[in-house]
């Protein structure tokens, strides 16, 4: 479950809004400044800045790695409604690596990021009602949620929706026009299996 959260990478820049301080910190750490990235951000208080202080402090990117400073920061850009955040903040619930374990409080703030339409978030929640994690099992509500992060393309949610519709698993009716829809989805974004499942199919 939630197995990416160790190979965290700094993603700033990308898709994100755009704050005087935020791009001045973003400039510095591209340069490697990273004191002053850190000093930008910590003056610009806004949520994505939170975010990214949260992710240096995780992997130790121009300070030393604390996880419990992490914590703080990811934690306030959750509250303050940064959507990855509160996903990252969700998925840190699930471990025992960092604090103490709170499924039920993971559960809430995967929600929180899954109601704004993050699709990590929304495929997360099809993980949790697919194992029974956190959450009583249901079939339905796991399609349900990974159907969301499929339409919102996460390109893994997409490859196992075309999967289930050409096995016809998980609640949906076998289709294999609808499988290589999702397929293609997938493979659009470069996922190897979605690649891989055309190829099997004899489809372009």
């Amino acid at each position: 479950m939630l197995w990416w959260l160790f190979s965290i990478v700094i993603s700033v820049g990308l898709a994100m809004p755009a704050w005087a301080d935020f791009t001045s910190g973003l400039a510095a750490y591209q340069q490697g400044d990273f004191a002053t990235a850190i000093r930008e951000f910590k003056a610009d208080g806004s949520p994505r800045s939170s975010y990214q202080l949260g992710v240096m402090y995780f992997n130790g990117k121009g300070v030393t790695a604390d996880k419990e400073e992490a914590v703080r920061w990811i934690r306030k850009a959750a509250e303050q409604g940064d959507a990855e955040a509160q996903e990252l903040l969700g998925t840190i619930y699930f471990l025992d690596k960092i604090m103490k374990p709170d499924k039920a409080e993971g559960i809430k703030w995967l929600r929180k990021a899954a109601d704004q339409g993050f699709a990590r978030a929304e495929y997360d929640l099809f993980l949790c009602y697919q194992n029974g994690d956190g959450v009583a099992q249901s079939k339905d509500e796991a399609v349900k949620w990974l159907r969301q992060s499929a339409e919102h393309g996460y390109s893994e949610s997409q490859y196992i929706l075309g999967r289930m519709y050409f096995t016809g698993d998980g609640n949906t009716a076998q289709n294999n026009e609808e499988a290589v829809k999702w397929f293609r989805k997938a493979a659009q974004q470069g996922h190897g299996k979605a690649e891989r499942a055309l190829f099997n199919l004899g489809v372009k």
